[in-house]
């Protein structure tokens, strides 16, 4: 069922897969490391799950929540260590 269209993956100077530091002074920083099912490369950007959790870590505590997604398709364990 996957839809047949372009999916964009762009990542930021560090590597991080966009969206990521929505904040420049947050007060909570999440990374978020490991394959395919992190990567989430078959996704709107901001549907991508790390997005999510900024936005909802955000509003439900008050504080800026800035969330970094390392995934990379076909990483397991071993490489993430």
């Amino acid at each position: 069922t996957l839809e047949r269209k372009y999916y964009s993956l762009e990542t930021d100077e560090n590597g991080f897969i966009k969206p990521s530091s929505q904040y420049p002074n947050p007060d909570l920083k999440i990374v978020f490391i490991g394959g395919s099912t992190t990567e989430c490369y078959y996704m709107n950007p901001n549907n991508r799950f790390h997005g999510v959790v900024s936005r909802l870590l955000s509003e439900r505590l008050g504080k800026k929540v800035n969330t970094y997604n390392a995934g990379v398709s076909g990483n397991d364990s071993l490489h993430g260590i």
